[in-house]
Order: structure tokens, then sequence, then C-alpha cells
């Protein structure tokens, strides 16, 4: 794949065109999330790199060019266990100078007019400053984590009550959330002083070996796979409307992008069970070990659906293995297809209702397609996901210890009242709009545009 440019004309309206740089995290499901912001880019004449640590295949099947930087994941903490104390300061500091090479060179070779990390990402972020990055974002694919009044934190499944109790069950979520996040910091401190590094010494050593000002910097949020910087605007991959109300309003920075869905990966092949009735689409997600509990949920939502003769299931469970065994133990299996694997945003537009885990990808894919949800969160922000789902009506979220009565009877719901399809289709249309106006991309041109990094002390 040539990566030196494009031959794609500016988009009318387009002064300048402009090449943005995404660092993707670990998993797939992390490209999934950005790829439809790059497409809309590239379609208005723009350059488009990855930066990957670990799948770059993956990226240029998807059409764009990728660039392979192991330094990106960190360091293997199972392996630097395994080296005498002495020597794991030395691991850091060898990590530091070769990723601060590594993002020298990419600045170099690439000259991106603005850098686009995912939160976790941004430990690298102090390198890329250091090596004169013109400027940098961040995208959250999660709802916002700046504490407010009126919105818990996106760990919590309560949906706010505008009262003096409702205020008060929100603060004590909050109050919840520092304090674990209080826990995890103090066996961060232990894990310092026993260990000789903990999850923060990777962020600790970036900033030491570039002068980056982390103290001023940091943007405390209470909980450790969310990082914020100051300086480092935050992209929303989500429709504000989407979200609950504020009461402090947005801070500053903060801009909502629109969900951005990559609809290209809906022209993928699809096997569709024959029938005419509802069909459902499941994908409890695929990142992670598939739990047991996971499992017996896998078989009561098939349990569910069998009650039905007219209903017809495609379920994806992450793992050959597991879908295997499931869908030998199917007795209808001419109206149930488990695999491990399916194209989400292709099923998604055959399907009536999706059961998914409160992800945020699958969310707005169903969404977009105007497609309700029944939810069955487990932790991070699939609980706070799942709780919008229910407030705005596109859906209705149950706990993963659900009982096949209990799942058949929300199916039978949420396929049958219309006014969850309603409500689903009013926000495939706000979603829509983000797209006419061209929200994410003329949003992007702006910072790429603009300078917005500056060498702070």
């Amino acid at each position: 794949m040539d990566c030196r440019g494009t031959t794609q004309p500016l988009a009318e309206g387009v002064v300048r065109r402009q090449t943005f740089l995404f660092m993707v995290g670990p998993h797939i499901s992390m490209l999934n999330a950005v790829l439809g912001v790059a497409r809309r880019l590239r379609r208005r004449g723009h350059i488009i790199h990855f930066v990957t640590g670990n799948y770059s295949e993956a990226v240029t099947d998807a059409g764009f060019c990728s660039h392979q930087a192991p330094w990106l994941l960190g360091i293997d903490t199972d392996e630097l266990t395994r080296l005498p104390r002495s020597l794991r300061s030395k691991v850091f500091k060898d990590w530091a100078r070769v990723a601060q090479q590594g993002a020298t060179d990419l600045i170099s070779s690439l000259q991106p007019s603005i850098i686009l990390f995912q939160p976790f990402l941004l430990t690298s972020y102090p390198f890329f400053w250091k090596a004169g990055a013109r400027s940098a974002a961040s995208f959250s694919t999660k709802p916002l984590l700046t504490a407010d009044p009126w919105v818990p934190p996106y760990t919590s499944r309560r949906i706010p009550e505008r009262s003096i109790k409702g205020s008060a069950a929100v603060a004590w979520d909050w109050l919840g959330t520092s304090l674990r996040y209080a826990s995890y910091r103090t066996r961060w401190l232990a894990q310092d002083l026993t260990q000789g590094f903990s999850y923060r010494t990777l962020l600790v050593s970036a900033a030491k070996a570039t002068g980056f000002p982390l103290r001023l910097e940091n943007e405390s949020r209470p909980l450790w796979i969310d990082l914020k910087f100051r300086s480092v605007p935050e992209l929303v991959l989500h429709a504000h409307e989407f979200e609950f109300v504020r009461k402090r309003g947005l801070p500053p920075g903060v801009r909502y992008l629109g969900p951005c869905i990559d609809a290209d990966r809906a022209d993928r092949h699809f096997d569709i069970p024959a029938g005419n009735g509802p069909l459902i689409v499941c994908n409890l997600g695929t990142v992670g070990v598939q739990s047991t509990s996971k499992q017996i949920l896998y078989t009561r939502i098939i349990e569910a659906v069998e009650r039905e003769h007219s209903w017809r299931l495609v379920m994806a469970t992450g793992q050959e293995e597991s879908a295997r065994s499931l869908q030998a133990a199917c007795r209808t299996p001419e109206r149930i297809y488990v695999q491990g694997w399916i194209p989400m945003v292709a099923a998604l537009r055959e399907a009536d209702l999706l059961i998914n885990h409160g992800g945020a990808n699958s969310t707005k894919e169903a969404l977009h397609f105007g497609i309700p949800i029944l939810a069955f969160p487990e932790h991070a922000d699939q609980p706070g996901i799942a709780a919008r789902i229910v407030h705005h009506g596109v859906g209705s979220s149950g706990a993963e210890n659900a009982a096949t009565e209990w799942i058949h009877d929300q199916i039978a719901t949420l396929v049958s009242d219309p006014r969850y399809r309603r409500e689903s289709l009013r926000f495939r249309d706000i979603f829509m709009q983000y797209d006419v106006d061209k929200v994410a991309e003329r949003t992007l041109e702006d910072l790429a545009s603009t300078s917005s990094l500056s060498k702070v002390s």
C-alpha cells in the first residue's frame, strides 16, 4: 500500500489537505471505534495513518496505512517481575528511550497535522509533545467521566432523577468511585514500594524522560483507564443527545463528533437464518475471557429464543470453541446461528433487536440502524451506557444472571412494542444529522489547522 499520500481530491470547502495520525489500542474493537472517523476524513481528501502496537494487518485490511510501534503497548509486567529489582528502573528508561525515538521518527517522516489518541494511550503523549507535534486530541467512546451533580459516573447503572434524593444518590455513586480509585492508588503506591513499579510508572517515566509537566497537565479522573490532559481536547464519539443532562454544562475542550459509524463494514457477507420472524443479533463482547456466567447467559438467550417458533438468532461469542458447543446444543439449528465472530454492522442492517453488553460500539451501531437494544452490562462504561439505553427508551437492561423467562419476556416486549423502535429511529435521525452537518470532519479539520500544543512548564 502506498502510504505517501492520497489521490482523493479535496472535498468542496476543504482549504488544505491535512495528515491525521491515529494512535490505536491493542484490541480490534478500538480500531473499529475510529475507522468511521478515518473514512470520513479520507473522503474529504485528507491523508490518514494508523499507529498500532500489534495488529497492523487489520488496519491494512481496512484500507489504511499502518505503522507498527510495539513500544505503544508499554512493558510486559509479568516479564518485569522476573527481573531483579535493581534492573527494573533501567527497563523503564530503555522503554522511554525507544518510545522517544519512535515518536520522533513518526513526526519526522509523516509530518502529522494532528495526532489522535485513545485515552489509555496518552501515556505515550509526552514523547510526541517532546518531538514537536503540532496538535493532539484524544478520542473517547465512553460518556464523560468529568463529575457533575446530575450525572452518575459511567461505571454506575443509575438513571438520575431530578430531586434531592436523586442528587444524593448521584453524589453517593461518585463517592464510591472516588474511594475505589483511592484504593487503586494505594495499591500502586504499595507496589511501587515493594516491586519498584506500578501501573503509573510508564506515565511517570515518560514525563521524566521528556520534561513533560505531569502535575500541571494531568486532570485526575477516578478510573485508571481514563487519562485526561488539560492541553489535549477530548473528542467524544457519540451524540450529545444520548447523554444525561448535565448541571454544569460541558467541560472546556470537550467536543461531540457524533457516533461516526463505519457503515462501509455493512457490505460484508452475512448469512441470515431462513424465516420471516424477528431477527435477533447477540454479541456480549469479544474482549477478555468469556466467563462461565456469560456462557450460562448465552445458553439462556438461546433457550428464550427457541420458545418462539418464528424468532431467529445470530450470536457471536468471540470464541470458536464455545460457539461450536452452543450451536451443537441448539434444538432448532435452522434458525439459530452461533459463531465466534460475525460482521456486526452487516448483521444489524438486517436485525430487529440487538442483545449486547452495553458496549459503546455495538450500541451506536444498533441505533445507527434504528434497532432497539437489550443490554447485559458488566464493567467499565457498560453500566452507564445501559442506563442511557433505558433512560432514552431505546431498550432495556438486565443482569448477567437473568432467568430464561425474563429474557424471553424482554425480547417479546422490545420487538413488539412500537415505542422502542420509534425512539431508536429517532436516534438514527439524530445520528444522521451529525453526518449531514459533517460535525466530525469540520471539528477535526479545525483542530488540525490550529497548533494546540504548547511547551508549558
